[in-house]
């Protein structure tokens, strides 16, 4: 639950090249083209939201497979956190949330899909496998800004022509080339907010510079960043709901209550009961620099490279209550009609939890591409290499107390869950608790890959086939992962001052 009180942003646009007529979005009729003086027909530019949403529509109606496109407005014009957020404007895509951004996405309910920066694999660190715990916060989608996005599309029936990998879907975002754009641009972006619950400001930017000479030669430059600070102030459960087992007999008749219904399904309980706050001071850094010549009008090449990094910093601190399945441990509980174990009172250890966390993360994508196109002949080619590595860096420690007390819970309230602790006894008196636990983890993943490629065209237009296509890549990944991991317990009482601990 995170409050921004208060929130400004700057806009700045400037161009060298003549502005067009700009047509706003309407929902009347289409405008009528304009008579200049002389009696000629004037052009008639239309941008904005209706350029951008006719530009998605007809990549739609091009693509010979299912593709849904979103084409951004004008430069920085989303308004998104990342790509991870601009992605759920795309039918059948669903987002994963934490702290408020967007950090994956599900197509047609499926994670398993592959992410693509202009065609090309945009690796994570953990390569094909599993990451560290929270590897679903630090992702690519989650890393890169919205502001590098010129379309972002997104596949759900792949063709020969294509990567394959993908389950859902293919994500490919397309940035900026300073050929696309007349002249030379010039946008900037700068955004302040206040969160509150911290008291604390936060800053983001984005300045994109791109010149054109003469349609021949063209240079991009787009750099982001951000500094945020992030609380979250929650009641929750790390565990989830457990089913209960046969050790569930609270009146001790040696007969389980752990199915009230008697349907031969067992009840479930929730396994901790969690007040928490995080904090967390997040950084993003992104760039884009593309070249592109073209010295005749066959012949194209450019060199393409995209980059992001990220820091997070962040602390966290629950007091908790784990349940238990041991019937002995409560004195009264009561059941939904669901059978989930929703209010009662039980006698447990109460526990104190701090944990320090420092992630970094970057990614940078590279390629040199050549595209050659002689009478009915189109070749591509294009070398490319990705590099993404993230470091995890936690410690964490547990108190707990030596004796056990009576604690009620109740969810039946309808809102935050009420939890009420034992009365008479000063919670916050260090003689009441051991140390647990201690954890000093380190994750450190990384993964490589080289690939290249060759795509052929021939030109029928023989009213039945349109082309003839043929290509060929070849890949080599490579991922290491190094998790360094030291993860104790203890008995030892918070007033022992032991030299060792």
């Amino acid at each position: 639950m995170r409050k921004v009180a208060k929130c400004a942003s700057l806009l700045v646009l400037a161009t060298t090249a003549t502005f067009p007529t700009i047509v706003a979005a309407q929902e009347t009729a289409e405008p009528q083209p304009a008579q200049a003086a002389d009696g000629a027909v004037a052009d008639i530019v239309v941008t904005g939201i209706r350029q951008s949403l006719s530009k998605g529509i007809e990549t739609k109606r091009q693509a010979v497979t299912f593709v849904d496109s979103i084409v951004a407005e004008d430069v920085g014009k989303l308004p998104d956190q990342n790509i991870a957020e601009s992605l759920q404007r795309v039918s059948g895509v669903q987002i994963r949330r934490s702290l408020g951004d967007g950090t994956s996405v599900s197509i047609r309910g499926l994670r398993q899909n592959r992410t693509e920066v202009n065609g090309r694999s945009l690796v994570s660190p953990f390569g094909r496998g599993p990451g560290v715990p929270a590897d679903a916060d630090f992702n690519p989608l989650s890393l890169y800004p919205a502001e590098l996005i010129s379309r972002l599309e997104v596949t759900k029936l792949l063709s020969a022509d294509q990567i394959d990998g993908s389950l859902g879907g293919t994500v490919n975002i397309i940035t900026r080339k300073p050929l696309d754009a007349p002249n030379t641009m010039v946008a900037g972006r700068i955004e302040g907010s206040y969160a509150d619950m911290l008291d604390r400001k936060g800053v983001s930017g984005s300045l994109l510079y791109s010149r054109n000479f003469d349609d021949r030669f063209g240079v991009l430059v787009n750099v982001t960043a951000s500094d945020r600070p992030i609380q979250e102030d929650s009641f929750n459960s790390f565990a989830g709901f457990l089913p209960l087992t046969g050790a569930f007999d609270p009146n001790g008749d040696g007969v389980a209550d752990n199915d009230p219904n008697g349907d031969g399904l067992a009840g479930t309980y929730i396994a901790d009961l969690r007040y928490q706050r995080l904090r967390e001071r997040r950084k993003r850094l992104g760039a884009n620099v593309v070249l592109q010549w073209r010295p005749t009008d066959e012949l194209e090449l450019s060199l393409d490279t995209v980059y992001a990094a990220g820091k997070a910093k962040r602390r966290r601190n629950w007091f908790a209550v784990a349940l238990t399945s041991n019937g002995a441990d409560y004195v009264d509980y009561s059941f939904s009609p669901n059978e989930v174990l929703v209010a009662g009172t039980v006698r447990r250890p109460l526990q104190g939890n701090d944990e320090r966390l420092t992630i970094k993360d970057d990614s940078l994508s590279s390629a040199l591409n050549l595209r050659y196109e002689k009478g009915p002949w189109t070749i591509k080619a294009e070398g490319s290499y990705s590099d993404a590595q993230l470091n995890y860096n936690q410690t964490y420690v547990r108190t707990q107390t030596r004796a056990s007390y009576l604690t009620s819970f109740d969810f039946t309230g309808g809102g935050v869950p009420q939890l009420t602790l034992p009365s008479g006894v000063d919670l916050l008196d260090p003689s009441l608790y051991n140390y647990s636990n201690f954890f000093d983890n380190r994750f450190e993943s990384n993964a490589k890959e080289y690939a290249g490629r060759v795509d052929l065209r021939y030109a029928i237009e023989s009213g039945v086939l349109d082309s003839f296509e043929v290509g060929g890549r070849i890949a080599k990944l490579k991922t290491a992962r190094n998790s360094l991991l030291s993860q104790l317990t203890s008995s030892v009482r918070l007033t022992d001052r032991d030299a060792a601990l």
